[in-house]
Formats: structure tokens, C-alpha cells, sequence
């Protein structure tokens, strides 16, 4: 830091050049954290991140990272599949079974008869 001017017209011409580094500091702090920024940092530290684990040093593909991702992928997709379809088929077995009140209704019903 400078010594602080004595002449007025000094003083004014730091105090103006103060100001302006503070509002370029300022402004630079807004840019970083403005959510757009964020989220474009973001997506570019994904692609990077995406690149270097699908890529080598010579930019070809990692066939067996590739391989084990669409493994992983396949294996999920599956799970989904057979949870899915064990649910509906549990849905349609309990949908088509009496319960409890169904059955002491008819028992009822039948003692009535007699």
C-alpha cells in the first residue's frame, strides 16, 4: 500500500481507485457464485471427470470401463425389471385372494343356511 496522499486531488484519485477495485472485486465474488456459473462449472467438472475415466492418455476408449458402466447399467435395469414384475404379479395373486372378512362373511352366510 501507498502512503496516504495530503493533496485533496490525491486523495480523491485513490479513493476513485480504491472504489473501482473494490467494485471489480465485488463484481468477480457475484460471478462465482451466481447460480448459472455454478451449475456451468458444475457440468464441465462432470465432463471432465466423464473423460478421464472413459478416455486414456491417447484419447481412445476404455473398452473395459465402458464395459463394466453398461454392465452396471444392465444390472439396475434388471433389478428394476424384476422388482416391478414381482409387485405386479404380488398385486394381481393378493387382488384375486379372499381376505379374512371375505371369508367369515361367507362362513356366515352358509351357517345361516343350515
Amino acid at each position: 500500500m501507498s502512503a496516504t496522499p495530503t493533496d485533496p486531488d490525491d486523495l480523491a484519485r485513490e479513493i476513485g481507485q480504491r472504489q473501482e477495485h473494490l467494485a471489480r472485486t465485488v463484481d468477480e465474488l457475484a460471478s462465482r457464485v451466481a447460480p448459472k456459473e455454478l451449475a456451468r462449472r458444475g457440468v464441465a467438472d462432470a465432463q471432465a471427470k466423464a473423460r478421464d475415466a472413459l478416455l486414456d492418455e491417447k484419447g481412445d476408449l476404455r473398452t473395459e470401463r465402458v464395459a463394466a458402466v453398461g454392465g452396471a447399467v444392465a444390472a439396475v435395469v434388471g433389478l428394476f425389471g424384476a422388482l416391478s414384475w414381482r409387485s405386479r404379479r404380488s398385486a394381481r395373486r393378493h387382488a384375486s385372494t379372499p381376505d379374512a372378512e371375505d371369508f367369515l362373511e361367507t362362513a356366515l352366510k352358509a351357517r345361516k343356511r343350515r
